[in-house]
Parts: structure tokens; C-alpha cells; sequence
């Protein structure tokens, strides 16, 4: 947490725990949201629809592609 106080972090890679989640609305950093299971989706809908971070989205096959982990960061 003590990380993402600092003015240089512009935003952060998470599976998107609510902890996660918290820490970012705390210091206003925006999160790239990689998802994996249980609360992890919804939280990732839900900070997406807030519009304070997005969401990788995969493939048909559940799989990452490069091309969109790198989309938000551009």
C-alpha cells in the first residue's frame, strides 16, 4: 500500500481483490483489472462502470492475449 501513495505510480496491474480495489479508490491510482475468480469479476465490473479502471479482457479460450494487456496502458 505504502507504493501507490507516491505521486509517479499512474496505475497498477491486480487480479482485483477487494483489497485491491480499496487501496486504489484510496490514493486514486487506476488499476488494469486481471481478474481471476470468486469477487474478482464483479469488483472488476464494478470499478469499470465507476470508471476509476479496466478490465483485460481474454479470449474465447479464457486465455490473455498481449495485445490486450497492453490496450489500457496506451
Amino acid at each position: 500500500m505504502k507504493i501507490l501513495k507516491y505521486s509517479s505510480i499512474g496505475g497498477f496491474v491486480s487480479h482485483y481483490g477487494w483489497s485491491s480495489v480499496m487501496e486504489s479508490v484510496k490514493f486514486g491510482v487506476p488499476i488494469i483489472a486481471i481478474p481471476m475468480q470468486l469477487d474478482q469479476l464483479v469488483n472488476a465490473r464494478l470499478v469499470e462502470g465507476l470508471g476509476v479502471g479496466v478490465e483485460v479482457k481474454r479470449d474465447l479460450n479464457g486465455r490473455l492475449e498481449r495485445e490486450e494487456v497492453a490496450k489500457p496502458q496506451r
